[in-house]
């Protein structure tokens, strides 16, 4: 892992609102003792940052007080802050991984301190998975759905690879289960191969769920297209084309949920993204009888918001003795690309932390991977541009930023004025023809999501965007906001694919360059990938996994062992 300079702690930059919540929630706790307000403080501030709790044996990692900070450092948590929530009124002290509820806006579990309500969630989301994870799906309960089930499984994975069809099998007869794999290894096929066995012998509702509104259309135009590749009956297709795959959030607060506790098959993709909070609404709505189907790859971007709870809750490779190893199976054979392509080599290396084989693979180039190093700022934008322009208007340049001078505004900017530069006629007009856009808002008037593609188009004198997937343009007055996408970042493309991909990484380093974020910009390519960064930020994103703190891990494994108690 890659070194971050250490300094003191009083050097670091706390949130201004992580200080005032630290300040108002002590002075209820009646003058705690010195250094719980700091601990208090920073814990919320974890939160803010991703985490479940602050963990007192890692180090705090955030950006100084200097006001041009940019790289992050790390400090160390005094140990007299633990001493002195030991002794604070106000915060509870239990066992680590305990169940037992609290009272208390505050829990101490051995070195973590969890806010109370992150805390609750985590027990729920917990007990929910675990008792899920010990019972046969609602269809398996029934002997005279059974053998029609089992019959419809056959069939569903007469074409299957082995791993596949073991992921139907695992999805369609037990009440959890946990699909995972890279890119291109057949997730959404497996998803709607279960879809498949589910209608053949059942009519109960089912739902498609995504964290985003583009991830929540990719999930159901894939289903849909392995619908009319596979050899599904009349009924089936006609279900499945009238599928309407919606994201986490609308779901779970529209109509207080009612599509999710509806459903008896829920299928939730790009579960990587998915937060706790998030996670913990779903399987509370969720019907007790419902099989919960989670595919995601644990190796690409975690959530924004607090928690990664797939990559919690997925066993580590081998670990038959994890509470979900028996409904969890891991999909290897990518359609995308060989595990012995170069860039299948690369992302291999890049997930395991391996630095020397993965530099070696760059600096051997080839067509399909090629490495360009930038000395600036300003170079990373120039050599991402013409690296794009070398492989033509299909590829697309990817930014590990979205801001600053080798972000991915600074890139469409670039772009924008050299094309308008050579297009007299529209040098006057934002839009031009060929200018690809992405919607950034859901919007009900015109059916858009954010996320959406489109291109501009000029027909007679009126400028229409053309989008897939979509019959009829829509004219450029009745847009929703979108931005030019010659360039996105790496975030916003998670989950989609595209025939060329240049990887842009900031040139200074940067508290986002972490191995998933480069992971997750290389495997989006069908074909080849070119990657502009310096060679420091390059080894920093190799050498830097995201870690995010959580006592989820711990309390799965005692709700386990609740649910397998005799009652």
């Amino acid at each position: 892992m890659i070194e971050t300079a250490s300094v003191s702690i009083a050097q670091l930059r706390l949130e201004p609102a992580a200080k005032w919540f630290g300040e108002r929630l002590c002075r209820l706790l009646n003058e705690p003792a010195p250094g719980a307000q700091h601990a208090v403080s920073w814990c919320l501030h974890q939160w803010m940052q991703g985490h479940t709790c602050l963990d007192f044996t890692m180090p705090l990692q955030a950006r100084t007080l200097e006001e041009d900070s940019i790289e992050e450092r790390e400090a160390s948590v005094p140990q007299e802050w633990l001493d002195a929530l030991r002794h604070t009124p106000g915060v509870e002290q239990a066992d680590l991984g305990s169940l037992s509820p609290a009272s208390s806006p505050l829990v101490l579990e051995g070195s973590r301190l969890f806010l109370s309500r992150c805390r609750s969630h985590e027990i729920s989301v917990a007990q929910e998975l675990a008792r899920r994870a010990a019972q046969p799906s609602l269809w398996c309960e029934r002997g005279e759905v059974l053998a029609s089930l089992l019959k419809c499984i056959n069939h569903a994975c007469e074409k299957l690879h082995a791993l596949q069809a073991q992921a139907v099998r695992v999805a369609c007869t037990r009440r959890l289960s946990v699909i995972t794999g890279g890119p291109g290894t057949g997730k959404t096929t497996v998803a709607s191969r279960v879809i498949e066995a589910v209608l053949e012998c059942s009519s109960q509702p089912l739902l498609l769920l995504a964290p985003t509104g583009k991830a929540a259309a990719r999930l159901q135009q894939s289903i849909r297209e392995a619908s009319l590749r596979a050899d599904f009956s009349a009924g089936s297709r006609a279900v499945l084309a009238s599928l309407q795959a919606q994201t986490v959030h609308a779901a779970t607060m529209r109509e207080q949920g009612e599509a999710v506790r509806r459903a008896r098959l829920v299928i939730i993709d790009e579960t990587s993204m998915i937060d706790l909070e998030r996670m913990h609404e779903v399987l509370r709505l969720a019907h007790p009888d419902a099989s919960i189907v989670l595919l995601g790859d644990p190796h690409q971007l975690t959530s924004v918001e607090a928690g990664s709870v797939l990559g919690d809750i997925v066993p580590s490779e081998g670990d038959t003795t994890h509470p979900l190893a028996a409904c969890t199976v891991r999909l290897q054979v990518s359609h995308r690309f060989p595990a012995q392509s170069g860039i299948g080599k690369l992302a291999a290396a890049v997930n395991a932390g391996d630095e020397s084989t993965a530099m070696q693979l760059l600096q051997s180039a080839s067509d399909q991977l090629r490495w360009v190093k930038a000395t600036s700022a300003a170079a990373v934008v120039a050599q991402a541009i013409a690296a794009r322009d070398a492989y033509g208007d299909q590829a697309i340049i990817l930014c590990g930023h979205r801001r600053g001078h080798d972000g991915a505004v600074q890139v469409n900017q670039s772009i924008v004025r050299t094309k308008q530069g050579s297009l007299a006629a529209s040098a006057a007009n934002r839009h031009f023809i060929g200018r690809p856009i992405l919607v950034t808002v859901n919007d009900d008037n015109t059916g858009l999501r954010n996320g959406d593609a489109g291109v501009m188009h000029l027909v007679e004198e009126a400028w229409l965007a053309k989008f897939t997937d979509r019959e009829n343009a829509v004219p450029a007055e009745l847009l929703p906001p979108h931005e030019t996408a010659y360039a996105l970042t790496i975030h916003k493309t998670q989950g989609s694919e595209y025939d060329q991909v240049v990887v842009a990484l900031p040139f200074r380093a940067s508290p986002v360059l972490t191995r998933e974020l480069l992971y997750t910009g290389i495997t989006r390519t069908r074909g080849p990938v070119t990657i502009i960064s310096s060679e420091a930020s390059l080894r920093a994103a190799i050498g830097r996994p995201i870690y995010r703190s959580s006592g989820l891990r711990e309390r799965l494994v005692a709700a386990a062992k609740v649910a397998a108690a005799p009652a």
